[in-house]
């Protein structure tokens, strides 16, 4: 890991150093309650069976460490608590206001590395139970026989099938993800590909998370593609207000994407031709029910796509 990892020491040290050009309080404010709440904001979590399932967890994994002999079990518990520790660092770290720092996902490794050590150690027990290394005192050694038998061969044929269920589920999001387009937008966003010049910059519907894969052009902003440089996180953020009508938006995170959405497509034409005459915007990409006086260089049922650059106008001429 370290190995692997050291490339990632200059970068790592550069977002440790104080960045004196920028208001680093207002990048973490955008990162931490905006961009990124749903991974560094337990406030903005929903429900607290979050709660139950980390206690739960960390119970267990104490309990395997204490308990259990075997070398192999108490390495996964050890892990599996280093992975718990991270999380509540984060939940200190929250609770004494320091916002700016949960910047650093505190909780993201142990979002997957709990449920995962857990079903391990789990496993584990279960395999020494139908090994016979593992006794249950209150019940009789035949019903100890039994459900060893039962552990043993239906143990596997369950796991394989939970394994076959998680690769469909990947699969299935992968065909989602890779498809959600769905018919509406694809003939546009095809069709940009293969009938505008390379680099030509659109204004387009910042939620439309694949426009860079499908349309193979640059995007004035995308709510998906969040910078990582604190300077290129305010122009990000200031390109988002710019889309949702030059104003914040109300909500945070993935729920803000319905308003951003509906407030892009209520640009009116000075707000779209000011922001094209600020960034170099080659095209916008908006509805046929927008009637803009643009010129209009393709549409369907579903989109228009305008130039309101002159500057590529005489080039497509």
């Amino acid at each position: 890991f370290f190995v692997t990892g050291i490339f990632g020491l200059k970068a790592i040290v550069s977002q440790l150093l104080s960045q004196s050009n920028v208001d680093a309080a207002r990048v973490w404010e955008i990162c931490v309650r905006y961009r990124e709440a749903h991974h560094l904001l337990p406030s903005a979590w929903s429900g607290y069976l979050w709660i139950g399932r980390l206690v739960l967890a960390t119970c267990l994994f104490i309990a395997m460490y204490l308990i259990k002999q075997s070398r192999a079990a108490r390495f996964v518990a050890a892990y599996a608590l280093g992975s718990v520790s991270l999380f509540f660092l984060g939940l200190v770290i929250y609770t004494c206001g320091e916002i700016s720092l949960l910047r650093y996902f505190w909780f993201r490794f142990p979002d997957v590395m709990v449920p995962l050590m857990s079903a391990v150690l789990v496993a584990l027990v279960l395999n020494d139970f139908a090994d016979g290394h593992l006794r249950i005192n209150f019940l009789s050694h035949s019903l100890q026989y039994k459900m060893r038998v039962i552990v043993k061969r239906g143990g596997p044929i369950i796991l394989a099938f939970v394994i076959m269920l998680f690769i469909l589920h990947s699969v299935r999001r992968l065909h989602t993800s890779f498809n959600y387009l769905g018919k509406d937008k694809r003939p546009v966003l095809e069709w940009i590909a293969e009938n505008t010049p390379k680099q030509a910059v659109f204004l387009a519907d910042p939620t439309i998370r694949d426009f860079y894969i499908q349309a193979q052009r640059a995007q004035f902003v995308n709510f998906k593609h969040f910078p990582q440089s604190a300077s290129d996180i305010l122009e990000w953020y200031e390109r988002i207000k710019l889309s949702n009508g030059n104003r914040s938006p109300s909500k945070s995170g993935f729920a803000s994407k319905k308003e951003l959405r509906s407030n892009f497509y209520n640009l009116d034409e000075k707000q779209i031709r000011q922001i094209a005459n600020s960034y170099g915007i080659s095209y916008y990409l908006g509805l046929p029910q927008q009637r803009l006086t643009f010129k209009s260089v393709y549409s369907d049922s579903n989109f228009t796509v305008y130039n309101v650059n002159e500057t590529d106008k005489a080039k497509d001429q």
